[in-house]
């Protein structure tokens, strides 16, 4: 069974100390190769009044596979909108393979794919066509991309509003994978999916990080992604990062009396962490 983060975690039962950051020595995981991909420093953004992202840091290790985790509505969504140059923080400093997105958003698009939790195209637009666009978008040669599709079982006839909300997700990947980006940036993809195609998704995204050097940063609820895919995880509440790290590092914290779901539900044995799959709803932040 699948466990998520349960819903009822609170900004008021936010630590009043720094967060916790956890070491990197000895960590047995493959991931990060010294150089630094995404760059957060004291970041804040607002809708209207209130704070959605409050003065937060984050380094995504290069070549990493970087969880941010936590429930609805304490940023994850934000923070995937502002990496891709969508939005602009109030203040703080964001860099991205170098770059400020807000500023060089053209430029980042042939080095970063992106899949957001409901991936959009017209309904009646055929997956050839997809694929065309793409391939003119990324310059690369539509038989590739093609090809991509063909290995999931994706008919190149088929139109996207006719797909299930999996081969939906699977198609976004592909798509998003088909230029060779140097960073992916995956917002909540596997969210509402069935088992079946999530495994898929999960299937394919091992594939290309085991193929190449990628660095991913996924946003997520659900402990048992993060247990496999990642190799960093920082926890965000109330809009801020509660604890942040190598997974190994968050794993060898049990030892200290705490679970990882602990940590992850944040900090207190009393934030309950669902034993099953919890929906979660609503669009995020």
């Amino acid at each position: 069974m699948s466990r998520t983060i349960e819903s009822g975690i609170e900004p008021a039962n936010l630590p009043a100390t720094r967060p916790a950051v956890f070491s990197a020595e000895g960590v047995d995981r493959d991931g990060g190769s010294g150089e630094t991909a995404v760059r957060v420093s004291g970041l804040t953004f607002r809708y209207g009044r209130r704070p959605v992202l409050d003065d937060i840091d984050l380094d995504v290790p290069a070549g990493s596979s970087y969880a941010v985790v936590g429930r609805n509505g304490v940023g994850k969504t934000s923070l995937v909108h502002l990496l891709c140059g969508l939005r602009s923080p109030e203040r703080g400093e964001l860099t991205v393979l170098g770059r400020d997105p807000a500023l060089h958003r053209a430029q980042l698009v042939e080095e970063i794919g992106v899949v957001l939790e409901r991936p959009t195209a017209p309904p009646d637009a055929t997956l050839a066509s997809l694929a065309r666009l793409t391939g003119t978008l990324r310059d690369v040669p539509v038989d590739t991309i093609c090809s991509r599709l063909a290995r999931w079982d994706l008919p190149l006839g088929s139109r996207f509003g006719e797909l299930s909300r999996g081969q939906q997700g699977q198609v976004g990947l592909q798509l998003a994978l088909a230029g060779a980006p140097r960073l992916l940036v995956l917002d909540d993809p596997f969210l509402g999916l069935d088992v079946v195609a999530r495994a898929e998704l999960v299937e394919a995204l091992i594939e290309e990080m085991a193929q190449r050097d990628l660095t991913v940063l996924f946003t997520s609820h659900d402990l048992d992604l993060v247990h496999r895919l990642a190799t960093h995880v920082a926890v965000l509440r109330g809009g801020r990062v509660a604890a942040s790290g190598p997974l190994d590092a968050m794993l060898r914290a049990e030892s200290d009396g705490r679970s990882l779901e602990e940590i992850l539900a944040g900090s207190g044995a009393d934030e309950p962490v669902a034993g099953s799959q919890h929906a979660m709803t609503g669009g995020g932040t």
